[in-house]
């Protein structure tokens, strides 16, 4: 089972993957709604960053442990759509997604 620790890090690596890549991003966006979805994400996953500073994600059950192997996943997929310059708007998909998992895993995680 994942430890806090580790739950805390995937919620880390979401922000600060979104975070530093946000300006490669935005630069690759097609239009007006491309930037807006991508800004929107790099602001959702700050807030789930955080809160799960503060909190820590300590709770441990099945649904804690399967929101954190849907967090690992949806990062290692954002982070092989940009090494291979995937097309925008599936880009975005994933960063949706992996920002999604990462909210739902600090929901399920948090004491």
């Amino acid at each position: 089972m994942s430890t806090s620790d580790e739950r805390f890090e995937e919620v880390k690596t979401n922000y600060v993957n979104a975070l530093l890549s946000e300006r490669d991003d935005i630069s690759r966006a097609t239009s007006a709604g491309d930037v807006s979805k991508i800004q929107v994400n790099v602001a959702q996953a700050a807030v789930a960053f955080y809160e799960t500073a503060a909190d820590r994600l300590s709770a441990q059950s099945a649904s804690a442990e399967q929101a954190y192997k849907a967090a690992v996943t949806a990062n290692e997929a954002v982070v092989r759509a940009r090494q291979t310059a995937m097309a925008i708007a599936q880009l975005i998909g994933l960063l949706t997604q992996a920002t999604n998992a990462a909210n739902s895993l600090v929901k399920q995680a948090t004491v």
